[in-house]
């Protein structure tokens, strides 16, 4: 089993490598990260948000076949 390096997980923007940063500025790079990490959270609390709505669903569907039993 391999092990992850935090640095393997994480998006290209908070990496300290030359190819492409040379040509960002240290400001334009942090933008970016901050813009990725929004992007992430963003997708994170739509994922938790859509799961919670089918559990209510769910529960909502349950409590109405309790009710007209």
């Amino acid at each position: 089993m391999t092990k992850l390096k935090v640095k393997d997980t994480l998006p290209d923007c908070f990496k300290n490598t030359n190819n492409e940063s040379k040509h960002l500025e240290s400001q334009e790079r942090i933008g970016l990260c901050i813009i990725t990490s929004q992007s992430i959270i963003r997708l994170t609390l739509h994922a938790i948000l859509s799961c919670k709505l089918v559990h209510n669903e769910e529960l909502a569907k349950a409590n109405k076949r309790r009710i007209n039993v």
